[in-house]
């Protein structure tokens, strides 16, 4: 049995490049700066839609039932306390969604959506079948937005093709 030590990066290249100004403060100090603007995506893209969709009475309700997930589950707490990434990924999910509802042009949500799926490629699977779809059935307008949040996303990722190399070997490596 051979134990070895890998000093890949294991997370998506804009991820790491975004979070260099994270890593020149202490532990605890990043963890909440992260975490913090992970909710505040999360319930600032939450108010935004809801708004945007005329449903401002739901607003407080809504937050509220994110923020119990997050803080009262057992699953919401483990990630305030490992500062996961998965609120980014809802968030973006969220901004999909929204594009398919959006009254007027979608294209600032799906670029908003595809640039967070550029920073959690776990995110990308999920944005890419969505968007397949929203294409092929969705109006002529927003049929562009999908095509846009597709290719923010390869435009947030391409300009790092050495850090897709060395990522892909660490996602090879742990997975």
């Amino acid at each position: 049995l051979e134990f070895r030590t890998c000093a890949l990066p294991i997370y998506p290249p804009l991820m790491n490049w975004i979070c260099v100004p994270l890593s020149l403060l202490r532990y605890y100090v990043a963890l909440l700066v992260h975490t913090a603007l992970s909710l505040l995506a999360l319930f600032g893209a939450t108010v935004f839609v809801l708004v945007r969709m005329g449903l401002k009475r739901h607003l407080w309700g809504v937050v509220l039932v994110q923020a119990s997930f997050y803080f009262l589950t057992p699953i919401g707490f483990t990630h305030f306390e490992r500062g996961q990434f998965d609120l980014l990924v809802a968030t973006s999910f969220l901004l999909c969604f929204a594009c398919v509802f959006a009254v007027r042009n979608p294209f600032g949500l799906a670029a908003l959506s595809g640039f967070l799926g550029a920073l959690k490629w776990t995110a990308i699977p999920f944005l890419g079948c969505f968007a397949v779809l929203g294409f092929l059935l969705g109006s002529r307008l927003k049929r562009w937005g999908f095509v846009i949040m597709l290719a923010v996303v390869a435009l947030g990722t391409g300009p790092f093709w050495r850090g897709i190399l060395e990522y892909w070997n660490s996602l090879s490596f742990y997975e």
